[in-house]
């Protein structure tokens, strides 16, 4: 679909191939890919939990860490798990948003749409960016464990082989280092890669619909222009009348579409979030305790600070589209509002008062239906995650 051979698209449709994510694709490949993260994610939490069970009441700093790693495997697992089961509702979304291009013909509403859409893009680089470079960091530095002796030299001793995390296999790691080493970076690099994948979906998709309720706007104000032409006497009022119903006619079709895209969203990604916002919440509270326990070595500290900012980025990321399709929603009120209805007929007010009515509830997106994705409820959940850091600190 030429939409996602576009360069808005291209990075996340190359990643969801990869990946798994990308349903116009062969279906064994994704299936493949799908085993693939599974495997690794499933195989990680059993080693870690081992582990953590085993320091229970021996060290707490391993058994906080292991907690950690499990919220995020869960993260993991839930978004893999989300993308399969909402197979065949994602890819209806993805097929409306391409069609919706391939329809649209107007030079000016198509601006709208590249306006927005890029907006879509450059978030998708700045978030795919850091997360990247922060798991990045995560995975490597444990493997350059030979440089990290000679910029910061232990005294009298060098520094073990050591895995990115603490696990129990049941053999000899120091003896299946290497083999060991390679599931946890070929691993981490699936992990991870679905971990971001996932979310850049969610991001452009939302940012479709804000540019779809642009384009509502932008009608509504083509309206409003040719209501103050008649009002300013510089247009006869039954010809601008007609044109202003038109565009008046084609927002309120358009905006019908837009609800429906809510709809769809909010059903595909809704039971998915509830399961990774309460993860994530933890994940951010449990992420600071684990950073203070590593102030006394200094490459660790920066593994666990890069990777828990990632945590904070990821996490703000899932509220901002929410965010941004609650302002769009009620910004069409703001403009039905400002449309200079009284200077129309009777059929051109009684169309604008029946958008008025609808965009005088707001459109959401939710986590399991039970938390809103807006700003305040982030804020009310980082408040929550730092409640958790002070009492396991």
């Amino acid at each position: 679909m030429e939409l996602f051979e576009s360069n808005y698209w291209k990075l996340t449709v190359f990643l969801q191939k990869l990946i798994g994510l990308y349903y116009f694709q062969s279906l064994w490949k994704n299936i493949v890919a799908w085993i693939y993260v599974y495997t690794f994610t499933l195989s990680f939490i059993i080693a870690i939990g081992v582990r953590l069970y085993q320091e229970i009441g021996i060290d707490i700093n391993i058994v906080t860490e292991n907690l950690v790693a499990e919220m995020y495997l869960i993260i993991v697992f839930a978004k893999l798990t989300t993308s399969v089961v909402y197979m065949k509702d994602l890819k209806r979304l993805y097929k409306s948003i391409a069609n919706d291009w391939r329809v649209m013909s107007d030079e000016k509403e198509l601006k709208v749409m590249h306006e927005y859409t890029d907006i879509g893009r450059k978030s998708v680089q700045l978030y795919s960016g850091y997360m990247i470079i922060g798991i990045a960091i995560f995975l490597s530095l444990p493997i350059s464990a030979p440089l990290w002796d000679y910029i910061v030299p232990l005294e009298n001793a060098t520094r073990p082989n050591a895995l990115p995390y603490y696990a129990e296999y049941g053999v000899d790691q120091e003896k299946y280092y290497f083999p060991l080493m390679g599931q946890a970076v070929f691993g981490g690099i699936g992990t991870g890669m679905l971990l971001v994948t996932f979310d850049l979906g969610f991001i452009l998709t939302v940012q479709h619909v804000v540019a779809l309720f642009a384009l509502v706007c932008y009608r509504l104000d083509q309206a409003a222009n040719l209501s103050l032409s008649v009002e300013r006497g510089k247009i006869d009022f039954i010809k601008a009348d007609r044109s202003a119903y038109e565009y008046t006619v084609k927002a309120i079709n358009l905006h019908q579409t837009v609800l429906g895209y809510v709809d769809l969203v909010e059903n595909c990604y809704n039971a998915g979030w509830l399961v990774v916002l309460f993860m994530n919440m933890l994940l951010c509270g449990g992420g600071l305790a684990v950073l203070l326990m590593k102030t006394d070595r200094p490459e660790e500290l920066l593994r666990y600070f890069t990777v828990l900012f990632a945590g904070f980025i990821h996490f703000y990321y899932i509220f901002l589209p929410g965010q941004k399709i609650i302002n769009s929603s009620l910004e069409v009120f703001d403009k039905c509002y400002a449309s200079r209805w009284y200077n129309l007929s009777e059929k051109s007010k009684s169309l604008i008062k029946i958008m008025m009515i609808r965009s005088l509830r707001r459109c959401e997106l939710t986590g399991g239906k039970m938390f809103i994705l807006c700003m305040d409820t982030y804020c009310n959940m980082m408040k929550t995650g730092l409640s958790v850091f002070t009492v396991l600190r």
